[in-house]
């Protein structure tokens, strides 16, 4: 199935989750949690925290970032201009900085994050031709609401 269908079907996530339960330390409610948790030891990586990486903990850890061959989701950050605020060319002049390849460059080694401008270099450890894929937004907002209950409900720990 290709990966922009599977991106749909809920339940075979769920379903898949479910057997990685007993692996898991914890599941957080906050990245607070998880982070204190790495920094005593108690946990060696945290999934999922922000762009769906494994961010490793500096050189303690043998794992490395990597992308299944299908390709991977990448959710949005934003920046946005505020509607009527002060100082617009220089809010304009501050996206146009960050939208940039450098400052995304510059930025990815600590933030883990994928840049959203494609002059920009992939996160270290990935490959230069991984294949993004974007989520079906009106999908998500949609089932959202529905996911977090079954999954407060299901993964529990």
């Amino acid at each position: 199935m290709p990966i922009e269908k599977a991106q749909h079907e809920i339940e075979a996530g769920f379903k898949k989750i479910k057997t990685l339960k007993p692996n898991l330390l914890t599941i957080y409610t906050q990245i607070p949690q998880a982070l204190n948790l790495l920094e005593q030891g108690e946990a060696w990586a945290i999934p999922s925290m922000f762009s769906s990486n494994v961010i490793p903990k500096e050189k303690e850890s043998p794992m490395k970032m990597a992308a299944p061959k299908e390709g991977i989701f990448v959710g949005p950050a934003g920046i946005c201009l505020v509607k009527g605020g002060p100082n617009q060319e220089m809010a304009l002049a501050l996206i146009d900085m960050m939208l940039g390849a450098e400052m995304q460059d510059r930025l990815q080694p600590e933030t883990f994050a994928f840049p959203s401008n494609a002059s920009a270099k992939p996160p270290l450890g990935l490959a230069a031709d991984v294949k993004v894929h974007n989520l079906d937004w009106a999908f998500v907002a949609k089932e959202r609401g529905e996911w977090v209950k079954r999954w407060d409900r299901e993964m529990a720990i």
